[in-house]
């Protein structure tokens, strides 16, 4: 005999499973839709009063301890409220750890994201830059190469230049030092010279925001937190530093290693290291065979023949860089006060770590030279080596191993991605706080440059701590995994 279900049983069943499904909906809870373009006009209006508080700022010359805490207090909020999921998909916690964090939704969400980054960043673009004046040496070398000199030959300080001074050469910065800038970098100050800042401002806001773009593909928190964090809109916008080319041809190069497009991959990392050197790290596991390499290397050679022709000197503002320079680093101080106790000379501490940090970077190339994810790890651990053992440390170096760490955290394909996005949130900590490094600036009205201990501690002990704690639990766990 047939046996049927009885369609009112059926009928019953189903109502009181959509019953069921609809009490665990809360109540209250406010549309997605909404709940993003509230967020937006948020983050459009603290942007702009920032970027108000920042002009006022400029025209006194006295950048207080409120802008740099307001700056903070507005990257806490943006983490706190893409992380429980106001943003950016589920809260955290919301999906199947090992499965990698929740995609962007299609159409609306990535239309909101770059709505999001240009309404950060518009306030800023007609601001004062505030926070670094590296801007106007961009502009000026630019316009050094127009007027048929080398800016590696001549310091913008040479008598030679002398025709050439205006007020925007009285606001160049250490104008002693001749240019350390790769190629690419010095054709873009060429083509951008006649529009100024404000070309730069844009350069860096369209940069800024395929960044966030190409992150959100990957991640919608990571996508978001790019898009809000005040970092990223402070150096693309606020200031336009070259960081924003660099970053977004390293996120590049990596999006194109993925996707298996090994050459695309060699040329946007290749060209980011003209650009800025750090995307060249991605090069080392990608370039493989001797033919590809005499390719990279006649290439670098020809970008490099107008810098080789300012002669001996061409690297002199480099070498200074390297062998001078310090500010608001981690190790550093430590170690040269450890070293302070000794009779050695010569900047041991400084040696070192480039050593160290040299070393480590090798040792990940060596240990991931077969693996599919060579260039993403080779990426992470060179940018978080620079971060974390250079001497100088400026804010927007921060921006190299957030991106990349944001990147990592979207690809549920990368062995260990739940430990991946775990650690990217340390250099969300570090873009959160490292702002607090701009408090720096409030001692130049007296005429003096002041470095707080008590800064460097607020900024790096947290880090340091997340990182130190998220190896501890990751090793923790393999160890566990390995007994079960």
């Amino acid at each position: 005999m047939e046996i049927r279900p009885d369609p009112e049983l059926g009928g019953a069943a189903r109502s009181q499973g959509r019953a069921a499904q609809a009490s665990v909906v809360p109540p209250l809870q406010p549309p997605a839709g909404a709940r993003v373009w509230v967020a937006l006009g948020g983050a459009f209006v603290a942007s702009a009063l920032a970027a108000w508080t920042g002009a006022s700022a400029a025209s006194t010359g006295d950048v207080g301890d409120g802008l740099v805490v307001a700056v903070v207090g507005l990257g806490l909020l943006v983490w706190a409220a893409v992380w429980a999921g106001t943003l950016g998909g589920t809260p955290a916690g919301g999906y199947t750890p090992g499965s990698g964090p929740p995609r962007p939704p299609a159409g609306v969400g990535s239309v909101a994201m770059v709505l999001a980054s240009l309404l950060v960043r518009l306030p800023w673009l007609r601001a004062a830059p505030i926070f670094s004046d590296d801007v106007y040496r961009y502009v000026w070398e630019g316009r050094v190469w127009a007027a048929g000199f080398n800016p590696f030959a001549h310091a913008p300080i040479d008598p030679v230049l002398t025709p050439l001074r205006d007020a925007l050469w009285a606001k160049v910065n250490h104008p002693e030092v001749s240019s350390i800038y790769p190629p690419l970098a010095q054709l873009l100050f060429v083509l951008l010279a006649p529009g100024g800042v404000l070309a730069w401002k844009l350069l860096g806001t369209a940069a800024d925001c395929a960044t966030g773009w190409l992150l959100g593909r990957r991640s919608s928190r990571s996508g978001w937190l790019w898009a809000l964090l005040p970092l990223t809109a402070l150096e693309s916008a606020g200031s336009g530093h070259l960081e924003s080319v660099g970053v977004l041809l390293l996120v590049l190069a990596l999006s194109q290693s993925a996707a298996g497009r090994t050459r695309s991959a060699i040329a946007a990392a290749w060209a980011g290291a003209m650009v800025k050197l750090l995307p060249g790290a991605a090069l080392l596991p990608l370039v493989r065979g001797w033919k590809a390499r005499l390719v990279i290397v006649a290439a670098t050679g020809i970008a490099m023949a107008p810098i080789l022709a300012a002669g001996h000197g061409a690297f002199a503002g480099f070498e200074t860089y390297r062998a001078v320079w310090a500010f608001d680093g981690s190790a550093y101080p430590l170690l040269v006060e450890a070293f302070s106790h000794t009779a050695m000379t010569g900047d041991p501490a400084r040696k070192l770590l480039q050593v160290v940090g040299a070393a480590w970077v090798g040792i990940v190339v060596w240990r991931t030279r077969d693996r599919v994810h060579a260039p993403f790890l080779v990426a992470m651990a060179a940018t978080a080596a620079f971060v974390l053992l250079s001497p100088t440390v400026h804010p927007w170096y921060v921006l190299w191993p957030l991106a990349v760490g944001l990147w990592g955290a979207g690809g549920g394909e990368i062995p260990g991605s739940s430990r991946t996005a775990a650690s990217s949130m340390v250099w969300v900590l570090a873009a959160v706080l490292v702002p607090f490094a701009y408090r720096v600036l409030g001692t130049l009205h007296a005429g003096v440059w002041h470095e707080e201990v008590l800064t460097r501690w607020v900024i790096w002990a947290p880090v340091w701590a997340a990182l130190v704690a998220g190896v501890g639990v990751s090793s923790w766990s393999r160890r566990g995994a390995r007994t079960t």
